[in-house]
C-alpha cells in the first residue's frame, strides 16, 4: 500500500489535514452512535485519501488540489468503488489510475504574429500525450479543418503563408490516460485568432532638394509597396547629431501610399549640412511590419518644385 512519505513541500498540506480531522473528530456529541461510527469512517478513508494524494503532487495539481478542504471534497464526492481503489494504490502511476476520470484533460493554445507566418503554442494538463492535430478556420466561420499533426510532446507549430493572412485556430490531442493502453483525444482547445505580421516597404529611397531663393529645404521619399493589407504607413525620422534620441513620427500616411515629401524649413547652410534619418513601416490592426530604412547625405540636389512630385 502507498505510504506517506516526508515530503517536506507538502508538510503544510498534512499537517493542516491533521487540524481538520482532530476538529471534526472532536465536534458536539448527542448524535447517533452509528451515525458517529459513519462519519468516523468516512473521516479515516479521507484522511487516508488525502495522505496518498500528498505524495502524488503531480497528480494533485492535474486534479486542482491546492489545499485540504478540496482534496477532502474530491474523497467525499467520488464513488465508493474511487475511493477503495486508492486505499488499495501502490504508486502514484495506480492512485493516478484510480481518479483517471477526475481529471479534465485541457488543451490551452496562444499565438504570435511573424512575419508571413504565426507560431502556435499550447500546453496539456496530461502526461503521455501521443500528437496532436492543428485546426484552422476562416476568421469566424466554424468550419475547421486539420492543417498539420505533430508526433510526440511538441508543443508549438508554425504555419507559414504565401502572404498575409488571418484565421482561426484550434488543437486536440491524442494520449494515453494514466493506468490505460486506449488512445483518447481531448476536446478542441480554445480558439485564437491570429494574424501574421504584413510584409515591410522596400527599396526606400531619399534625395534631397532646396531652394536658396525660396528658402526651402525638403526630402522626397520613395518606396514599394509590399503588402495589399496595410492600413496606414506610419513614417519616422530623426538627425544626425540625435543619436540618444528615438525616431519621431513624421507622418501617417494612407494605404497604398509610394512617396512623401518631407518639409524642412526654413533652410540653412547648417541644414545642408545634417543627415537625416528615415524608417518607414507597414500597419494593419495586427501591428506593423519591419521597418525599411534610409539616410539622407548634405548633397544637393537640383531645385524642383517644392513638395512636388
Amino acid at each position: 500500500m502507498l505510504r506517506a512519505l516526508p515530503l517536506l513541500a507538502f508538510a503544510l498540506f498534512i499537517g493542516a489535514f491533521g487540524i481538520y480531522i482532530a476538529c471534526t473528530s472532536s465536534g458536539g456529541g448527542g448524535g447517533d452512535d452509528d451515525d458517529d461510527d459513519d462519519n468516523d469512517t468516512a473521516s479515516e478513508e479521507c484522511d487516508a485519501f488525502c495522505d496518498y494524494m500528498a505524495n502524488c503532487l503531480d497528480l494533485a495539481d492535474q486534479l486542482g488540489i491546492q489545499s485540504v478542504d478540496q482534496c477532502v471534497d474530491l474523497c467525499e464526492q467520488s464513488d465508493s468503488s474511487v475511493v477503495e481503489c486508492v486505499m488499495d494504490a501502490s504508486s502514484c502511476d495506480d492512485l493516478a489510475t484510480c481518479l483517471a476520470g477526475e481529471i479534465e484533460v485541457e488543451v490551452t493554445l496562444s499565438c504570435e504574429s511573424i512575419s508571413k507566418a504565426v507560431n502556435l503554442t499550447w500546453s496539456i494538463n496530461a502526461d503521455d500525450v501521443q500528437r496532436y492535430y492543428i485546426f484552422r478556420s476562416e476568421p469566424g466561420e466554424d468550419n475547421f479543418a486539420q492543417v498539420a499533426t505533430t508526433v510526440g510532446n511538441l508543443q508549438n507549430y508554425e504555419d507559414k503563408f504565401l502572404s498575409e493572412a488571418v484565421y482561426d485556430y484550434s488543437v486536440s490531442a491524442e494520449y494515453y490516460p494514466p493506468g490505460k493502453t486506449t488512445l483518447e483525444l481531448t476536446d478542441m482547445s480554445n480558439v485564437v485568432t491570429c494574424t501574421s505580421i504584413i510584409s515591410a516597404p522596400r527599396d526606400f529611397d531619399a534625395k534631397n532638394n532646396h531652394s536658396l531663393a525660396d528658402d526651402f529645404f525638403d526630402v522626397y521619399l520613395t518606396w514599394i509597396d509590399s503588402t495589399t493589407a496595410e492600413n496606414r504607413y506610419e513614417l519616422y525620422r530623426k538627425k544626425n547629431n540625435q543619436w540618444d534620441s528615438d525616431y519621431q513620427l513624421v507622418a501617417e500616411l494612407s494605404p497604398n501610399t509610394t512617396r512623401y515629401c518631407d518639409p524642412i524649413q526654413p533652410y540653412s547652410d547648417q541644414i545642408s549640412e545634417d543627415y537625416y534619418y528615415y524608417r518607414i513601416y507597414a500597419c494593419n490592426e495586427a501591428g506593423c511590419s519591419d521597418y525599411d530604412e534610409v539616410s539622407t547625405s548634405p548633397d544637393i540636389w537640383p531645385h524642383l518644385d517644392q513638395c512636388q512630385f
